[in-house]
């Protein structure tokens, strides 16, 4: 495992989860209280800009400072995700599916689309017009009912990403659900 590759794909995934990539002071400081917000922990705005390359450094970061970023993209901890970045490099780049698919084009307004991961966690959710969906029921995820959010394609054994997601006045750049085991069941059910 080349542990700079690993850490490269960690900052990839912050700069997906956050919907930019920080190049200013003040975007430092953005995702400086984001992390502290999420995780109670605090990353300097000089530990980022070293962390980004904003600011030169040749060493890798601390053991802490790698922890706290992890958890901020929603795993326990480094080694969590560096376990996971090890799996899915193990899995082949590419082939075919041939299990159940899912693309938001095939879904029509009132249309329920179920989806369920985990044995516990599921999620129901209305097909309103232009791709979006809206969720009338979950279970032991963080998407909540009246949640509006958008979906490309959703396939079983693969992680659960939707995106735009609307939460009264508050909006999400993504959320991710399954990423461990992947979806175990979709379906799409009628009104």
């Amino acid at each position: 495992m080349d542990k700079a590759q690993t850490l490269q794909y960690l900052i990839d995934i912050t700069n997906k989860n956050i919907g930019y990539i920080p190049n200013t002071p003040s975007e430092f400081n953005d995702l400086s209280a984001k992390i502290h917000k999420k995780t109670g922990m605090h990353l300097s705005q000089s530990s980022l800009k070293r962390l980004w390359g904003y600011v030169k450094y040749s060493n890798m970061p601390s053991h802490t400072t790698l922890n706290i970023l992890s958890r901020f993209n929603n795993f326990d901890n480094w080694e969590s995700f560096v376990n996971n970045f090890e799996y899915s490099g193990q899995k082949e780049n590419s082939g075919f599916v041939e299990d159940t698919i899912i693309n938001s084009e095939s879904l029509k307004p009132g249309d329920i689309l179920s989806v369920s991961w985990n044995d516990d966690k599921s999620c129901e959710a209305e097909s309103l017009d232009d791709k979006r969906l809206r969720v009338i029921r979950s279970e032991n995820i963080k998407l909540q009912p009246g949640d509006i959010f958008r979906i490309n394609t959703l396939c079983v054994g693969m992680p659960f990403y939707a995106f735009n997601v609307i939460r009264d006045e508050e909006s999400f750049p993504g959320y991710i659900g399954a990423r461990n085991n992947g979806i175990t069941s979709i379906k799409i059910l009628k009104k």
